[in-house]
């Protein structure tokens, strides 16, 4: 089933809500390095309500029969404290933590605030 989830750099305190995220870098630096990867392109960019800057960029492959798909990655604050999918798979974060290896260690979260290491998605 697709549902949301979020994309954390580790070591973030999870059980301490005041607890600075790890940023990923700067918002400019994290969309260039996903664009100049194949299948990544800038959708658009937005202001929220709390005027936190977010960038959301599709990721679009095609399955043997070439058909495509996409997925939407919400980028979300400058810098890049969190990367998200709404209704999605866990498993779709897998080429944002290709191109992102070297900030690694990731922590996936689901809506229900459960924690899955990306280890388990290989």
């Amino acid at each position: 089933m697709s549902v949301d989830y979020w994309l954390f750099r580790v070591p973030f305190k999870r059980d301490d809500p005041k607890a600075e995220l790890t940023p990923f870098g700067s918002q400019e630096e994290v969309v260039n390095r996903l664009c100049s990867q194949p299948g990544f392109t800038l959708h658009r960019k937005k202001r929220i309500e709390n005027d936190e800057p977010w960038a959301v960029i599709v990721y679009i492959t095609a399955n043997e029969e070439g058909e495509e798909s996409d997925v939407e990655f919400s980028v979300q604050g400058d810098p890049v404290t969190c990367i998200s999918i709404h209704r999605a798979f866990r498993e779709d974060f897998l080429p944002i933590i290709t191109v992102l290896s070297e900030l690694a260690p990731f922590e996936i979260v689901d809506i229900n605030g459960e924690a899955i290491s990306p280890d388990e998605l290989f």
